[in-house]
């Protein structure tokens, strides 16, 4: 394209990134040989340092993903759909108990305390609220013992696919979650070296799993995971829940194919957690996934 002498061309391209996670960008190099190609002029711009492409999201069905998680553990079959969620409105009135060091002295209950000559205080039951504990296991189970290398590199592929899809989930359930504050995400990276990233429900809080999320691997092992691993990853979770507990939440572990972590994890936590295998994901009702999720290869 030919530019007269001190005249201006604006130049635009679009292109579209194969793939989440990190990408470093070479500088832009734009250089003349007018009119004869005996001297060359070259300006070098510099590149801004890196951009990072976020996960494919798709579209979360918020009420139906609650009835899918009060169908593992029917306590919460009161979670209620409000923006913002107050502490009063997650406990109910149980009754009374004899006070206890360390109760708050808002809770004495004067007139029964002055009848019964002992302190009582007003106990509470916690109800559900929307906090909730999503896990993410990135386990690939390679068994290619008794494959050809054309049916190796098939499974192999399939597999790459289902993480990436497991990936889209775990992002749209995440960020949806954020969008309402007033609420608690707990959200846990089982793979060989688990992560866990906690905090209040906020774009935030979101922003930094899908961060996250946008570099995240698959953690592939032959056969079956060591028992050591997912010992290690369920310990790091209660680790987690022990020092910052959450009085009422919901458990949801989302998978690719069967997981050797969803039933230690349960009996660790001592309640039911609903799980969800991406090879199913057809059939989820509260979830759409994206037209495309790009994908590595």
């Amino acid at each position: 394209m030919r530019l007269e002498g001190h005249g201006r061309r604006a130049f635009r391209h679009e292109i579209t990134l194969p793939y989440r996670g990190t990408y470093y960008w070479q500088s832009l190099v734009v250089s003349s040989g007018y009119p004869f190609g005996l001297v060359e002029r070259r300006l070098i711009v510099p590149p801004p340092e890196k951009t990072l492409v976020l996960p494919a999201i798709g579209r979360l069905h918020r009420g139906r993903l609650r009835r899918f998680l009060r169908g593992a553990d029917p306590r919460n079959i009161r979670i209620r759909q409000r923006p913002k969620v107050h502490r009063a409105a997650q406990d109910e009135f149980h009754g009374l108990r004899p006070f206890r060091p360390g109760d708050s002295p808002r809770l004495i209950h004067w007139r029964t305390s002055a009848r019964l000559g002992n302190l009582m205080v007003r106990e509470f039951e916690d109800l559900p609220s929307e906090n909730l504990l999503l896990v993410f296991d990135p386990t690939l189970i390679l068994d290619e013992e008794n494959l050809s290398s054309v049916e190796r590199d098939i499974d192999r592929r399939w597999l790459r696919k289902q993480f990436e899809q497991a990936v889209s989930l775990v992002s749209t359930i995440a960020w949806d979650w954020c969008r309402r504050r007033g609420n608690r995400l707990v959200f846990a990276y089982a793979g060989k070296n688990a992560v866990l990233l906690d905090g209040p429900t906020s774009l935030a809080h979101g922003h930094a799993v899908l961060e996250f999320l946008a570099v995240c691997r698959p953690y592939r092992v032959r056969g079956s995971p060591r028992r050591e691993d997912v010992e290690t990853n369920v310990q790091a979770i209660m680790g987690l829940l022990r020092a910052k507990p959450m009085p009422a939440y919901s458990a949801l572990i989302v998978t690719i194919e069967a997981s050797a972590l969803v039933e230690p994890l349960q009996t660790a936590l001592n309640r039911p957690i609903s799980w969800v295998d991406v090879a199913t994901i057809d059939r989820l009702d509260f979830y759409d996934a994206p037209k495309y999720i790009p994908w590595e290869d």
